[in-house]
């Protein structure tokens, strides 16, 4: 499928699942966390892995603007399972709990959040960049990626895809989402390290 047939069928052209090689990805990536959503985030992940994620979330909704809660879930996710997680939502107040965690998050994590408010974890409460990963994706009602540096390595980061889903009134009621654990530096780190 190419883009303008992918643009027709009313879904983003990331759906066409022919993805561009990993270094267009990265590169495009890169440019789009400066120019569109701002130093961090960007629309396509980097990760195969995070990719297959996101062509399963773009199935999954079909014509709607995003899929319903009940259309996608971590089992979904099949041998990506132990890489998926859910966030539920609230809106008014907006706050933000874990309601899964796969395997291999709670094994590289200081504990098993699941069940936990973001605002009570002090790595991931407001303002960190996973919350505002996490409020992106509500906030633009679309699929978000970043690199999330790791606390004790800075200069190394996870890659991380947060995708929303809706319950009554097409509200964002709950994400569903994975991280890749292959640790990289930023490309545009690299870039603007290279400008200077």
């Amino acid at each position: 499928m190419d883009e303008m047939t992918s643009a027709a069928s009313g879904k983003g052209w990331h759906a066409a699942g022919d993805y561009p090689p990993s270094s267009a990805v990265i590169h495009r990536s890169a440019w789009f966390s400066l120019k569109v959503n701002g130093p961090g985030f960007h629309l396509i992940p980097c990760s195969a892995d995070l990719r297959r994620l996101l062509a399963c979330w773009e199935e999954r909704r079909g014509d709607r603007l995003i899929p319903s809660l009940d259309s996608m879930d971590p089992d979904d996710a099949g041998a990506l399972r132990p890489v998926v997680y859910q966030v539920d939502v609230r809106l008014e107040p907006f706050d933000l709990a874990y309601s899964f965690l796969g395997a291999d998050i709670v094994s590289r994590s200081r504990g098993d959040y699941t069940g936990q408010r973001l605002r009570d974890l002090p790595s991931q409460a407001p303002p960190s960049q996973i919350w505002r990963l996490y409020e992106s994706a509500v906030a633009h009602q679309s699929p978000q990626a970043l690199f999330v540096p790791l606390i004790d390595h800075p200069g190394l980061h996870v890659e991380m895809l947060a995708m929303p889903l809706s319950g009554k009134d097409h509200r964002v009621d709950r994400l569903i989402g994975g991280i890749c654990f292959d640790l990289v530096h930023r490309p545009y780190d690299r870039e603007r390290a290279a400008a200077h």
